[in-house]
């Protein structure tokens, strides 16, 4: 599915990166960054390639897009937000993706409130 993601970091927030979500029958769901030279910008390793885990579990969230800058689907749409120990990462996505993605991403470990 298309998506941006971005994550923290010890330095803030990280920029928005292009890529696919990946949400298998079983396991792990995952991003494939569209710039492979970026996929550290989400993983937060250095180097490596492949998809990026998206790792649980943790607490999801969906919040309205505030800023144009995040309207890459438009104005009107959401934001997931997912919060584990390490970091909190944010998933901009197609609207009518928005409820599948989370419904998934809570039968994965995140938990709604």
């Amino acid at each position: 599915m298309p998506c941006q993601i971005r994550r923290t970091s010890s330095r803030g927030w990280g920029p928005w990166v292009v890529g696919e979500l990946a949400l298998p029958a079983t396991g792990p769901a995952s991003f494939v960054a569209a710039d492979p030279l970026k996929r550290s910008l989400v993983s937060g390793r250095a180097g490596g390639s492949g998809p990026v885990p998206v790792e649980g579990p943790g607490a999801l969230a969906r919040r309205a897009v505030r800023f144009r800058g995040e309207a890459f689907y438009g104005i009107d749409g959401e934001v997931i937000v997912l919060t584990t120990e390490r970091n909190v990462t944010e998933l901009a996505t197609e609207p009518d993706d928005t409820e599948l993605i989370a419904t998934r991403l809570s039968a994965l470990g995140f938990d709604q409130p």
